[in-house]
């Protein structure tokens, strides 16, 4: 793939970062399959002359072709996340939802599908001993195990395909908006949040929303072919520093706290 204009379809796009990867990627003048389901998109996406808003389930196989034919690259976003006893559901909307998705891409023949994923699913992680990009490990969460198996299917069913697969795996975002960090702020403001005296072994890798978006966008046109990355902004629960990993930048030459992690293979 060139560093053309691209038609990029997002799944997920009414939600907190699929909307915002969309409004990012919009005056760059992709053209943009933006998939819906229960809530519409945002006014000024909707209106938005490179944006074409889809209607289509994830449960339901037969309504995805219309998103992906024709589409260059896929970026999956969607899922259910807040919401009890997730040991119900995950295995549902993010596995078999995912691999539904997965078969459309293959028989359209996507250039380049990319998944939205967290280090975690490695189990806990260090400053010191980051992700790495393994799929082997077993994690506790359901969360972490499901989209562990979500990696997995998207790695096996793409080999020997035309379909270059891309796994980006996500610190804690941060930014204006965010529902985590909103959540946390009215929590804080009801005197009902809760910290830890000290700092946990694991730490937390941090990622600037506007990293992100950087990062994702490199990813849709990038030459080669990639596999998984962790992509943070320099940033640690027990190590306050915005120091780089030196791990590499978002971009070749950029000069830019943010850094991808590369743990898979290049062509």
């Amino acid at each position: 793939m060139d560093e053309a204009r691209k038609t990029i379809a997002i799944t997920g796009a009414a939600g907190n970062l699929g909307s915002r990867l969309a409004r990012h990627l919009v005056p760059l003048g992709h053209r943009l399959r933006l998939m819906v389901h229960r809530t519409p998109l945002p006014p000024d996406l909707a209106n938005a002359p490179n944006v074409t808003a889809i209607s289509a389930d994830l449960a339901d196989p037969l309504s995805l072709p219309r998103v992906i034919a024709g589409a260059d690259a896929v970026v999956h976003f969607a899922g259910v996340l807040f919401a009890p006893r997730p040991e119900r559901f995950l295995p549902e909307t993010n596995t078999r939802w995912f691999s539904n998705l997965l078969n459309v891409c293959l028989e359209a023949r996507v250039g380049r599908i990319i998944l939205i994923s967290f280090p975690h699913v490695e189990g806990p992680t260090t400053v010191e001993a980051p992700a790495t990009g393994r799929l082997d490990r077993e994690p506790i969460s359901v969360h972490a195990r499901t989209r562990l198996e979500e990696e997995r299917l998207l790695m096996q069913r793409t080999e020997g395909s035309g379909t270059v697969p891309v796994i980006l795996r996500l610190g804690t975002v941060y930014g204006r908006g965010i529902l985590m960090i909103e959540a946390a702020r009215w929590l804080a403001r009801h005197r009902l949040l809760s910290v830890w005296r000290e700092p946990t072994p694991a730490g937390s890798a941090h990622t600037r929303l506007s990293d992100i978006w950087r990062c994702v966008a490199l990813r849709v046109v990038w030459p080669r072919r990639s596999h998984t990355f962790s992509v943070d902004t320099g940033f640690h629960s027990d190590r306050p520093s915005l120091a780089r990993r030196g791990h590499g930048a978002c971009e070749e030459g950029a000069d830019s706290s943010a850094s991808i992690s590369h743990a898979g293979e290049w062509d």
